[in-house]
């Protein structure tokens, strides 16, 4: 459908070799610096969250995992024009 689609992690995900029409970039995204570098000068039309941190046992790192990723995307993304 003349789709691009680009996948974000901290980790590269095993089955990514297997998707060769995704681009893939290696990023931690609840951490602001890291989000503004590896995102900086791409464009996007529509952006869909799904990152989240597995295991809960460890509160401190669900926080930064939910809350800072989705915050940080927020507001990377409201300085600009994703539509």
């Amino acid at each position: 459908k003349g789709l691009k689609i680009t996948s974000v992690s901290r980790k590269v995900p095993k089955y990514i070799k297997k998707l060769k029409k995704v681009k893939f970039i290696k990023a931690d995204f609840s951490n602001y610096n890291n989000l503004t570098r590896s995102l900086s000068n791409k464009k996007f039309d529509i952006i869909i969250n799904l990152g989240e941190n597995i295991d809960h046992k460890n509160k401190l790192q669900t926080e930064k995992s939910h809350f800072n990723l989705c915050k940080n995307l927020v507001n990377f993304f409201r300085k600009k024009t994703i539509f």
